[in-house]
């Protein structure tokens, strides 16, 4: 016997009551529903850190993110590359040490994925990374213009990042 059909030999193409066969809509004729295409976006929004944030440090960013079916995952980016893995379990989060980041304006966002693959971007935000560097310096001997030792003058450093190079003047 068809499995579909009640008689296809003799042109009877009736649905049998347990045909897993659907209609064009996506209404099924039997005892097991059908799959229709999921086409609907997941949406995804940053709620942490805010827009225009100074940052510097560790910095913890969330996200919230749903769909009409099920959220598979949200991968965070930095500029557009990957902040760390997909974080599949929500609450979605990933930590970032902005100090690997230059200082300056960077650009966040999330990308939510659904269960069917289908991804949607966040509205991007911007945060300003502001890592004052901590310079320890010990042991130090100065020397005046006379050439004798001396522990009461001041120093003074300058640290400049020019991207390539660091100097201290």
């Amino acid at each position: 016997a068809d499995p579909l059909f009640i008689n296809a030999n003799n042109n009877d193409y009736r649905l049998q009551s347990s045909s897993p066969a659907c209609n064009l809509n996506g209404d099924y004729v039997g005892a097991y529903p059908c799959s229709v295409a999921d086409t609907t976006l997941p949406t995804v929004s940053i709620t942490a850190p805010a827009n225009n944030t100074v940052a510097s440090g560790i910095v913890t960013i969330n996200a919230a993110a749903s769909d009409n079916i099920g959220v598979a995952g949200v991968q965070f980016k930095l500029d557009g590359s990957n902040l760390g893995t997909e974080d599949v379990i929500t609450p979605y989060s990933v930590s970032w040490n902005t100090l690997a980041a230059t200082n300056g304006i960077h650009i966040l966002t999330a990308v939510a994925r659904d269960t069917s693959n289908n991804l949607n971007t966040s509205i991007p935000i911007t945060v300003n990374v502001n890592n004052v560097v901590l310079l320890v310096v010990q042991n130090v001997v100065l020397n005046s213009s006379s050439g004798t030792n001396t522990t009461s003058e001041n120093l003074t450093l300058s640290y400049t990042s020019n991207g390539a190079a660091d100097e201290i003047d």
